[in-house]
């Protein structure tokens, strides 16, 4: 069950679940957004591993899925999928926005998947092994599910709705996606809440209202 957690088939462990009479999170840690950055600066979207982390970033897709993408996964600058669970397709389709910047690296690829090494479409184990390696260069302990984790908190942090990160996510509804979420900053999301309705303007609290 582990390793089916690791390589992103299952999310959950659902004995742990049964025990304990609540649905629990898989125990892996987001990256941080520092982390993020590191990595991808220092692994240009022109290079291989550059590649995978930007399209595991944006897609937020599990192992099973992101060795699959390519091309035909494309649609006006969307990346679409069914979700790979247990060797079955879910029937909730991921909808992933990409940035004009991967839409440019993926418009020069004309394999079948995005994906290669050593002109094959890469496999789960191996690229776990490289996106744990590059944690490792950082000098902290990471995982591909820890850059699907991040992306989901990053989106919540910059004002999307739990609906638009389910839908990125490819959850059915938004009882896991706010377990990935758990990890967001309570404070960046108050200060992006109030930034968005500019609540500290009390002066729209007064109007309409003569002096007593």
């Amino acid at each position: 069950m582990r390793f089916a957690i690791r390589t992103g088939v299952r999310e959950t462990d659902p004995v742990t679940a049964a025990k304990s009479g609540f649905q629990q999170t898989d125990g892996i840690a987001a990256w941080s957004s520092d982390q993020i950055i590191k990595a991808l600066a220092t692994h240009p979207v022109n290079t291989p591993t550059g590649l995978a982390l930007r399209l595991m970033f944006e897609t937020a897709a599990a192992l099973t899925d992101v060795v699959k993408l390519g091309p035909h996964n494309l649609k006006d600058g969307f990346i679409i999928y069914r979700r790979q669970k247990l060797g079955e397709k879910s029937a909730i389709d991921a909808v992933c926005p990409l940035s004009p910047e991967l839409l440019s690296a993926l418009a020069a690829i004309k394999t079948p998947t995005y994906l290669t090494f050593n002109g094959k479409p890469r496999s789960n184990a191996g690229l776990g092994g490289r996106i744990k390696a590059v944690a490792a260069a950082f000098c902290f302990k990471g995982s591909a599910h820890g850059i699907r984790k991040a992306r989901a908190v990053m989106l919540y942090e910059a004002g999307w709705p739990l609906e638009a990160i389910a839908a990125v996510l490819g959850h059915a509804d938004t009882k896991m996606t706010a377990h990935y979420i758990a990890s967001a900053s309570r404070v960046g999301i108050a200060k992006k809440a109030y930034a968005l309705a500019n609540l500290n303007d009390t002066s729209r609290l007064t109007e309409g209202k003569s002096d007593e």
